[in-house]
């Protein structure tokens, strides 16, 4: 499929080139491959547009980015546990 096809995701740090390119497979990647960690208001105009989020236990997805990001549906974590998320809001 073309890129405007593929699903949008973010990818909030540096994580290894090999798994970025599988996953370009499949999505249009926005890859913060700066790995320094993304603030809120950064990190809500980064998921604009995205179906997708994978972070760390760094960046908080709370009711704030869920409200401004509705089109977001899967958030997942390179990382032990959840506190980072906010489950109610999500």
């Amino acid at each position: 499929p073309r890129m405007a096809d593929k699903p949008a995701i973010l990818i909030s740090r540096k994580i290894f080139p090999d798994v970025v390119e599988h996953l370009r497979r499949h999505f249009e990647v926005d890859h913060n491959d700066s790995d320094g960690v993304l603030a809120p208001a950064q990190l809500i105009e980064r998921l604009q547009g995205k179906v997708g989020a994978l972070t760390t236990g760094s960046e908080r997805i709370d009711g704030a980015a869920a409200a401004a990001c509705p089109q977001l549906r899967i958030v997942a974590n390179i990382a032990v546990g959840f506190n980072n998320f906010d489950v109610p809001a999500l």
